[in-house]
């Protein structure tokens, strides 16, 4: 770790986030006193104890970070190093030319140019939001059209593929009884085994790679940055964050709870149907 950096040393997205910070933010009364002069650059959320806050350990590596804890909750704060480089980022811009050169005439491209037919009730809720939010009526359109937009990981979790290996595995049902009918021919009761144990394999398998393509971490992120600049979820924006952190995180503990809901006798049942005798027991 560098004892002394300074901005230059830094790459954008660590300056971006140490602009960021906050002074002595918290949404809870309570530990306010504790941040007393200090920066907040991420915080627990609902129902944490730890901030999520992405490449962590980099910043306490290059010395930027401070961990609080305030009423058994973690909050990281910059160090004084990296309020310095704050500061001298806020002096640059301070100290930044009053005039700055006219934008091209016109209006920036933003994509082709797309007409939408609204009833007037549906029109003045827009404007009306709009005006709420403080932003033109194409952003707020803009906007709503983003955030209606599949997002990625979390709408495409294979559900085609968790669809079909749950129906399998109710096809297969009777499997491990058949197996296990000393009834049943060994050579069928060796074959409903293995069909059982490999059925297992593969709904265990796709449950790991389901729950591995969630973006959890860039789901929190995500609303992380958002509720930092708007902390009373005023904006539809806002919410939709949080919306897909919580779908993140809801999603992950439902699939981890039906991969603990799995038998996991597939090779012991394969063992008893290759004996020479099976039960049930």
């Amino acid at each position: 770790m560098n004892d002394r950096i300074s901005a230059s040393d830094l790459n954008e997205t660590l300056l971006r986030d140490i602009a960021r910070a906050r002074y002595e933010y918290t949404r809870r009364p309570a530990d306010r006193p504790a941040l007393s002069g200090r920066w907040v650059i991420a915080y627990p959320l609902s129902g944490s104890k730890v901030p999520s806050f992405p490449g962590v350990d980099v910043w306490r590596e290059k010395g930027l970070i401070d961990d609080i804890t305030v009423n058994g909750r973690c909050y990281y704060v910059l160090s004084e190093q990296a309020a310095r480089i704050r500061a001298e980022i806020t002096a640059e811009q301070s100290s930044a030319p009053a005039s700055t050169p006219a934008p091209a005439a016109g209006r920036p491209p933003v994509g082709p140019k797309v007409e939408v037919r609204l009833t007037d009730e549906a029109l003045a809720q827009l404007d009306r939001d709009a005006r709420r939010q403080q932003i033109s009526r194409a952003e707020w359109i803009r906007s709503a059209v983003q955030q209606a937009l599949p997002a990625p990981g979390l709408t495409d979790l294979g559900r085609r593929a968790l669809t079909d290996t749950l129906n399998e595995l109710a096809a297969n049902v009777g499997l491990r009884e058949e197996a296990l009918d000393p009834a049943v021919p060994q050579g069928e009761r060796v074959i409903a085994a293995e069909r059982y144990a490999t059925t297992l394999h593969e709904m265990r398998t796709m449950l790991g790679s389901l729950r591995g393509s969630l973006p959890r971490q860039e789901a929190m992120t995500a609303y992380t940055e958002a509720i930092g600049s708007d902390p009373q979820m005023s904006q539809v924006e806002t919410a939709r964050a949080w919306g897909r952190a919580e779908a993140a995180g809801t999603l992950d503990r439902l699939l981890d709870a039906i991969t603990l809901l799995l038998p996991v006798d597939g090779a012991s049942i394969l063992t008893r149907a290759e004996g020479p005798a099976a039960d049930v027991d």
